[in-house]
């Protein structure tokens, strides 16, 4: 894969100022997270900024039905990004309202891609992250070589980890289902609040 088609997602963005500066190097989606008990929770009151055509993805854990519509509906999100034990109906039955949704699962060296194969036909994404105790943010990688046991068609976001340092790696690293990056606490000078300098180094590099 060019480099160039690599997707940039940055994600648990929380602040209006960071995420207007932020939105200036044009990463293809940005995340916002709508889990009270993450510090990069947005708020009740947050006010949904003009991405333009940056696609906003509304990050969800464990959350009901209804508030997952009232929220896309509230802050116009492009994507649903669902973490947690949801169920192939469950998301099945958000994809027949016209929602999109990118389906997380946390993956380690047991990981069985054979147990994904059901939200095949709901997700228009996947997203690869690091198995840990609590969702997201966890600043650590999972070996990237259990991978190449992937063989379903849905494209998938690479997660976990991933930070300044890992440039390299990632132009080395060919999938042919690696659709993007997701990019949060390794470029974080504080919890949801993203290095300006970092992303915009790491960004150029990646699509140049």
């Amino acid at each position: 894969m060019k480099s160039r088609s690599l997707k940039i997602k940055v994600c648990g963005m929380k602040f209006s100022d960071n995420i207007a500066e932020v939105a200036v190097l044009n990463p293809d989606f940005m995340g916002l997270l709508f889990y009270r008990l993450s510090p990069r929770f947005v708020g009740d009151n947050f006010i949904t900024p003009n991405l333009k055509n940056i696609k906003k993805v509304g990050v969800f854990v464990e959350s009901s039905q209804e508030e997952i519509k009232s929220r896309s509906k509230k802050h116009g999100l492009d994507y649903l990004q669902l973490h947690g034990g949801q169920s192939s109906e469950f998301c099945r039955n958000l994809v027949s309202k016209g929602m999109k949704i990118i389906k997380v699962f946390n993956v380690d060296e047991n990981f069985s891609f054979e147990n994904i194969e059901d939200y095949a036909d709901s997700a228009s994404y996947f997203l690869f992250d690091t198995k840990s105790k609590r969702y997201g943010g966890s600043g650590r990688k999972f070996p990237w070589k259990k991978l190449s046991e992937y063989y379903l068609d849905i494209p998938f976001f690479l997660s976990g980890g991933i930070g300044p340092e890992d440039t390299e790696a990632l132009l080395s690293f060919s999938h042919p289902k690696l659709f993007g990056v997701d990019l949060n606490s390794g470029f974080e000078n504080d919890l949801g609040l993203k290095n300006f300098a970092r992303l915009k180094h790491f960004i150029e590099t990646i699509r140049s």
